[in-house]
């Protein structure tokens, strides 16, 4: 399926403003999405309803910097770090925070706000997504420069489109693809869109033209149990790695690995079920599955898994896994694993590959004030 892009007007230019706006005392507020690029460098979002702070460490979580606030939530739940200098996120924000981040936002409508820095958030690139109307709130950032946004209008059917630009927001394209909610992208040429289904696998199309031709690709079953296609999809990136397709399903949780054409199926240690999260992430060159409080190593997808368990309190779940190396990972735990819901989760960071866990504080204490 060829596609054509086409010129998509931005809604304001970025702008690139100083991190530090809003409050500078941040306690007691529940951690949500976090993204690691060493061991000791990292970001993540702590807020309540109506309220987000976006904090940064550069000492293994001794200190936090408050970097940017705001009156909304986190989309997509998700922050992205490239490396120790740079991230990139998508804030859902409200027409009260243009005094806040220096971004003029539509009045009077809540819209999404992308932002990226390149100094360790000293700076931030920060402008509203072309068409906030059409923004499904799923977005893949490849680099502090490039962006993914996926878009759709109408109903019955819908159409579904993807915005992209490569200058950090200074312009945009467009173009109409298969159906589709969720976007990742390995490289600039190579990506996949999946379509979640209701009774039935969800649909894959791949491009590796930068999405100029897009492709339907069905997975192969897992030998094991044939049935466990017909599970959802979700894609894991990887820094300069083909993308992973991490596939939920009744019968098993598998994973596909991008770099050999998803070939075969890679059952992964835990276990199905309906009120945990699944994940998987790569990093400092181990390979991290986890579920509930359990988590397992291993140096390729297929195995052998050595199983970790983490001493959490019984109410709290993993959440996120990073990986970093030498024996360090930063773990991040949630109470509410449901979409939408309010950061709730607590930051743990392990120095000795799990042997003992230390919990890690995402706080500016009233007493610290200057």
């Amino acid at each position: 399926m060829a596609l054509s892009w086409r010129p998509l007007p931005a809604a304001t230019a970025p702008a690139e403003v100083a991190a530090g706006s809003g409050a500078r005392e941040v306690a007691g507020f529940g951690v949500g999405a976090t993204a690691f690029a060493s061991a000791t460098t990292g970001w993540a979002v702590v807020g309540g309803p109506g309220a987000s702070r976006l904090m940064y460490t550069s000492d293994a979580g001794a200190t936090w910097t408050p970097q940017l606030a705001w009156h909304g939530y986190l989309m997509g739940n998700r922050l992205t770090a490239f490396d120790a200098s740079r991230a990139g996120l998508v804030l859902g924000a409200s027409p009260e925070d243009s005094d806040v981040i220096g971004v003029q936002l539509e009045s009077g409508r809540y819209t999404a706000v992308f932002a990226a820095t390149e100094n360790g958030g000293t700076t931030w690139r920060l402008g509203p997504v072309p068409d906030s109307t059409r923004f499904t709130g799923m977005f893949h950032y490849l680099t502090a420069h490039q962006l993914w946004l996926v878009q759709r209008s109408g109903s019955f059917p819908a159409q579904t489109s993807l915005a992209r630009t490569d200058d950090g927001g200074a312009t945009w394209t467009e173009a109409d693809v298969p159906e589709g909610s969720l976007v990742a992208f390995a490289s600039p040429n190579d990506g996949v869109l999946i379509a979640p289904r209701d009774g039935g696998p969800d649909m894959l199309h791949v491009t590796g033209d930068g999405g100029g031709t897009w492709t339907a690709h069905r997975l192969p079953e897992p030998a094991d149990v044939p049935a466990a296609i017909g599970g959802s999809l979700h894609p894991v990136t990887r820094p300069g790695t083909a993308v992973v397709l991490l596939l939920r399903s009744i019968g098993g949780v598998y994973a596909y690995d991008g770099s050999h054409g998803w070939s075969q199926a890679h059952r992964l240690p835990m276990k199905p079920t309906r009120d945990r999260l699944h994940l998987l992430a790569f990093g400092g060159g181990q390979i991290c599955a986890a579920s509930g409080h359990d988590l397992w190593f291993a140096d390729d997808l297929g195995g052998p898994w050595e199983h970790r368990p983490v001493p959490l309190p019984p109410e709290e779940m993993i959440a996120d896994a990073a990986p970093v190396g030498a024996g360090v990972l930063w773990l991040t735990t949630t109470r509410h694993p449901a979409p939408g819901t309010p950061p709730s989760g607590q930051l743990y960071r392990t120095a000795n590959a799990g042997a003992a866990w230390t919990p890690v504080p995402v706080s500016v204490p009233r007493e610290g004030k200057s």
